[in-house]
């Protein structure tokens, strides 16, 4: 399926990106949960039908602040920083999606007790959501992927002109050098709300204490994938950065793994940032109406 007309539904708001950060989060329940040999931490908001969400490399539960506020009106959203991402612990190696994977369903089952839930994964987190997927079994109620690709073994472009921060001692050169990274990596021609996007990318790069290791078995997590009796879905930005030039591997792999894709124009790699409506009406075409189907039938 192709993306429609670029949304302008989501308004960028006054306040500063710090304070925009600040006010999704006081609405969040903040609970410590032990994983695999370490503590996982999540943040919950609202109450309805179990949704996770899983953020990218480099990341934290930053990745879907534009999607918790709406999704939390008709889902519990949970969203964990990874184990050695943002304020999760660290973990034991090895740093892969199988052993992330482990440590969030032990520490996810621990939440949800028998409850089934739905998740939602963004890059890196996609793989993981893979994972956690396989690990939830019959409880699965729906799987979202967006930005996949690398994590699964599916080729990718080995995005160029990114600078490095970690040399920079200065705090607004610093600043600088994640703008500059977040446009080329992150972001579609037409993004806006870059403030907010350089924030969240400063936050989540500086607060990432592991290395992912992407060496995967793209046939086993496709086997995965294959094998999943819930609705799957897998969007990408038509601009994704990662993914130019590979469009069609993409296609290939996750279509005949079963998932419904979505390609939206003039989009980059972090789509849900950029087209939160589009990718939240995904996620409720693909879990929602299973969810409330689910809670009725028991």
């Amino acid at each position: 399926m192709q993306g429609q007309a670029k949304s302008t539904a989501s308004e960028v708001s006054p306040l500063g990106a710090a304070a925009r950060i600040a006010e999704v989060e006081r609405r969040a329940r903040i609970i410590d949960v032990p994983g695999k040999g370490s503590s996982v931490r999540w943040r919950l908001w609202g109450e309805g039908p179990r949704l996770i969400l899983l953020h990218g490399n480099g990341g934290s539960w930053l990745h879907w602040i534009r999607n918790i506020p709406p999704l939390a009106r008709r889902y519990a959203v949970m969203v964990p920083d990874v184990p050695g991402f943002g304020e999760s612990e660290l973990p034991q190696p090895p740093h892969d999606y199988r052993s992330l994977a482990d440590s969030l369903y032990l520490s996810a089952r621990a939440l949800v007790s028998r409850d089934s839930v739905a998740i939602a994964g963004f890059s890196m987190g996609a793989s993981i959501a893979t994972g956690l997927a396989k690990q939830f079994g019959q409880s699965l109620r729906g799987l979202v992927l967006i930005g996949a690709g690398g994590g699964f073994g599916v080729a990718s472009t080995q995005v160029k002109g990114l600078r490095r921060w970690r040399d920079v001692s200065d705090f607004e050169a610093r600043r600088q050098v994640h703008r500059h990274n977040v446009r080329t990596l992150m972001l579609g021609p037409d993004a806006t709300d870059i403030d907010l996007a350089e924030e969240i990318q400063a936050r989540g790069n500086e607060g990432t204490r592991v290395r992912f290791r992407r060496e995967v078995d793209g046939g086993l997590l496709h086997s995965v994938l294959s094998g999943l009796e819930a609705p799957m879905a897998a969007v990408w930005g038509e601009e994704d950065s990662i993914m130019r030039g590979h469009r069609a591997e993409r296609e290939d792999y996750f279509g005949s793994a079963g998932a419904e894709l979505t390609f939206l124009p003039a989009t980059g790699h972090w789509a849900q940032f950029e087209r939160p409506e589009e990718i939240e009406a995904v996620i409720d075409a693909t879990c929602l109406f299973h969810a409330f189907n689910a809670a009725s039938a028991r």
